[in-house]
């Protein structure tokens, strides 16, 4: 299995033939999965959902995704960080 990093907080892998992939929306603390397979006609695409944060940390990435270890440290990384940062404060004058 191959994990490939598609961008800062997203990721891509496949298994058996089936892709997926999980990209970590800190402005709306949601991650987002898909999975699709090729096929002669282009990809074809399964039902993904997107699951908060909070469920991400309670209870893991969802079983139906094969979730690679090296995916599984990278989003609670960025659950982490995104835990951190200072909240904006917007001033009105």
């Amino acid at each position: 299995m191959t994990v490939r990093q598609t961008a800062e907080t997203g990721w891509e892998w496949e298994t058996d033939g089936r892709f997926y992939s999980a990209r970590a929306f800190a402005s709306t603390r949601n991650i987002i999965w898909s999975s699709w397979r090729m096929t002669g006609e282009g990809p074809k695409f399964e039902p993904g959902f997107s699951q908060p944060y909070e469920d991400f940390a309670r209870d893991g990435a969802p079983a139906a995704f094969a979730t690679p270890d090296e995916v599984l440290l990278a989003l609670q990384t960025v659950i982490g960080a995104a835990d951190t940062k200072p909240k904006r404060r917007w001033r009105l004058f």
